[in-house]
C-alpha cells in the first residue's frame, strides 16, 4: 500500500502548504418519505419510516464513534420541523421557504418508496442549499422495508457527513486487515472538510496506519492532530497508547495526564464504550475499550471481569484469566468465568 501512504503524507503536506478552505455543513432536513400501503401495514407508516431512519442514523454515529462531526440532521413526521443552531423549530411550508433562501437548511431530502417487481424501490433526492442535487436508488425485499431505512440513513450521511463515512469504512477494514479504502478516504477528505476538523481526519488516520504495522506514520499523524488541535483530549490518547506499545512508558504517562487534565471525565467515555459493545457481542472492541480505561483507571474489578469475559468469548483464554484473576483480586466477591 505505499502510493496510499504517499497520498496520505501528499495530503498532509498540502495542508502545511495552507489554502484550504473552512465551513460548516450546516442543517438538514428529512421531509416525510412516502410509503405504499403494503409498507405502512408493515408498521412504517404514519411517519413511523422518518422516525426509524433518525434512529437508524444515530445508530451509525454510535458505531462510527461518539467524536463525530457534522451536520445536524432532523427527519420529519406530520409536521415539518428542522434543527437551527441546536433548537428544534417547528416550521410551515412559508417559514420553510424563507429559511432555505437564509440557508438554514443547507441539505434537505425528500422521496418515497414505491412497490415494483415483486420488491421495494426508495427513491432518495438530495438538495443542497447551493442548488445541486442526487438522487439516490435502492431495493429491498417486500418483507424487509428496513432494509431502506438502513440504506436511506448512509445516503444521508455520506451527504451531509463524509467523515462518518471514512470512520464506518474503517471499522470495515479492522475486519480485513486492509486499510487502503479508509486511508484513501481520509485523503480524500483532507480537500473536502473545514480545516477546523483536520484533528478528527489526523486521528482516524493515525489509528489506521498504527494497526497497518506503521507505528512511526501513526505517530506523526497524531502530532499533526496536537498541532491542528492542542485541545483535543483523545489524541493524547492516542499517542499515549501507541508509545505504551512501544514501551515508552513514562513518556506514555505524561500524555495520559495531559488528557485528563483537557478532559477529566475521559475514561469514562472508553467505559462507556466497553460495557456497551460487551452487551452488543462485539468483542474485539470491547476488549480495546476496556484496556483504554484501565490505563486511567487501575483498581476497577468490574472492568477487569468484563473485559475477561470479551477475551474469553474470542478465545483468548490466557489474556482472560489474566483479567479475571485481575479482577478477583481486587473484588473477592465477583465470579469468574470458567475456561473450560
Amino acid at each position: 500500500m505505499p502510493d496510499l501512504y504517499s497520498l496520505l503524507m501528499g495530503a498532509f503536506a498540502l495542508l502545511a502548504a495552507g489554502g484550504l478552505f473552512g465551513g460548516n455543513v450546516g442543517s438538514v432536513l428529512v421531509q416525510p418519505i412516502d410509503v405504499p400501503a403494503h409498507v405502512a401495514e408493515q408498521g412504517y407508516g404514519n411517519g413511523m419510516f422518518n422516525q426509524l431512519l433518525q434512529r437508524e442514523i444515530d445508530r451509525i454515529y454510535f458505531v462510527a464513534g461518539a467524536d463525530y462531526i457534522g451536520a445536524s440532521v432532523q427527519t420529519t413526521t406530520d409536521d415539518l420541523s428542522v434543527t437551527v443552531n441546536g433548537t428544534g423549530v417547528s416550521l410551515t411550508m412559508i417559514k420553510i421557504m424563507a429559511y432555505r433562501e437564509l440557508g438554514l437548511i443547507r441539505m434537505e431530502f425528500s422521496g418515497g418508496v414505491i412497490q415494483r417487481d415483486g420488491g421495494l424501490v426508495l427513491v432518495l433526492t438530495g438538495r443542497r442549499s447551493d442548488g445541486q442535487q442526487k438522487v439516490f436508488t435502492h431495493t429491498a425485499k417486500l418483507d424487509d422495508p428496513y432494509a431502506l431505512v438502513r440504506d436511506a440513513a448512509r445516503d444521508v450521511i455520506r451527504s451531509v457527513d463524509p467523515y462518518e463515512e471514512a470512520k464506518l469504512q474503517f471499522e470495515a477494514d479492522k475486519v480485513s486487515g486492509d486499510f487502503s479504502k479508509s486511508l484513501a478516504m481520509i485523503a480524500d477528505l483532507f480537500l473536502r472538510m473545514p480545516s477546523e476538523d483536520f484533528h478528527y481526519l489526523y486521528n482516524l488516520a493515525g489509528r489506521a496506519l498504527e494497526l497497518s504495522g506503521h507505528p512511526n506514520e501513526a505517530l506523526a499523524a497524531y502530532r499533526k492532530a496536537l498541532e491542528s488541535s492542542p485541545n483535543y483530549a483523545i489524541t493524547y490518547s492516542n499517542v499515549a497508547l501507541l508509545l505504551d506499545e512501544q514501551g515508552h512508558g513514562e513518556e506514555a504517562r505524561r500524555y495520559d495526564r495531559a488528557a485528563l487534565q483537557l478532559d477529566p471525565k475521559l475514561y469514562q467515555f472508553f467505559r462507556r464504550w466497553a460495557d456497551a459493545y460487551q452487551f452488543d457481542g462485539e468483542d474485539a472492541r470491547c476488549v480495546y475499550n476496556f484496556s483504554r480505561f484501565l490505563r486511567y483507571v487501575k483498581d476497577d474489578a468490574s472492568a477487569y471481569f468484563g473485559m475477561g469475559a470479551c477475551l474469553t468469548r474470542l478465545g483468548r483464554t490466557q489474556e482472560a484469566q489474566a483479567a479475571f484473576a485481575r479482577a478477583n483480586a481486587l473484588n473477592h466477591d465477583l465470579q469468574t468465568f470458567s475456561l473450560q
